[in-house]
């Protein structure tokens, strides 16, 4: 199979911005707090002057989701047009810029026959990771569409057994268990995002209804500052 080579990518548009209004603010205070930053992200927006950002102060690894090979299935799985152009644009932009990539996926039935070729084609960057996403999540709204999309547990391991994780992944937690420390803290920082991906659990059509969950400015420092006083380096 030929795997489509990402081109560098040269915008004329205004960059946008990303899903988190006050994400240059965060990003800025995460790096202050000596934390292994990481900054996931669909790709559909990065532009050459985000690019340009992450080199000037790079984060410890970004996280692109590449759901398909082809644009056929990337596109069925985003329901995006261009989006599969655009992903690719950023991973080229990133590279270009030698960001650390990670690229994942999340296994479904929707893309299932191209997850080994996805695999495969990330080897083909050289220093690209790639790994599974999380399993799928219940709606924000508790609604269970994105489970008819889930692959039946046999065949999910059967493509779970090829890939492997990365090396200092699996060293950091070894150290961090043999310490009984926590290192790493999850909370979600949005739940706004410019794609409408079919086994996401966010709401994809930015509804008003969730945004009081969101934490505040003021919060998400509080708790950013919190997690460096308790010597969390990782929070994801």
């Amino acid at each position: 199979m030929s795997w489509p080579r990402p081109e560098p990518w040269n915008s004329a548009s205004p960059a946008a911005n990303h899903a988190h209004s006050d994400f240059s603010q965060l990003y800025d205070h995460g790096n202050r707090c000596d934390f292994l930053v990481t900054v996931f992200s669909n790709g559909t927006l990065i532009t050459e002057a985000h690019a340009d950002r992450f080199a000037a102060l790079p984060p410890h690894h970004m996280e692109i989701s590449l759901h398909g090979i082809t644009r056929e299935t990337f596109e069925r799985v985003t329901l995006g047009q261009v989006s599969y152009d655009r992903c690719l644009q950023a991973i080229a932009l990133l590279l270009d810029q030698q960001i650390h990539l990670v690229l994942k996926s999340a296994v479904m039935t929707l893309n299932r026959q191209e997850i080994l070729d996805i695999k495969h084609y990330v080897e083909s960057l050289g220093t690209v990771r790639y790994k599974l996403g999380e399993e799928m999540r219940p709606e924000l709204d508790d609604g269970a569409g994105p489970f008819q999309y889930a692959l039946c547990e046999q065949s999910s391991e059967r493509t779970i057994c090829l890939i492997q994780y990365g090396a200092f992944s699996r060293r950091i937690h070894q150290q961090a268990a043999a310490h009984q420390r926590v290192i790493k803290a999850q909370f979600e920082l949005t739940y706004r995002c410019n794609r409408h991906c079919r086994h996401c659990y966010t709401d994809p059509y930015n509804s008003k209804e969730f945004f009081p969950r969101e934490l505040t400015l003021d919060d998400i420092h509080r708790l950013l500052d919190e997690m460096q006083q308790l010597g969390i380096v990782w929070p994801i």
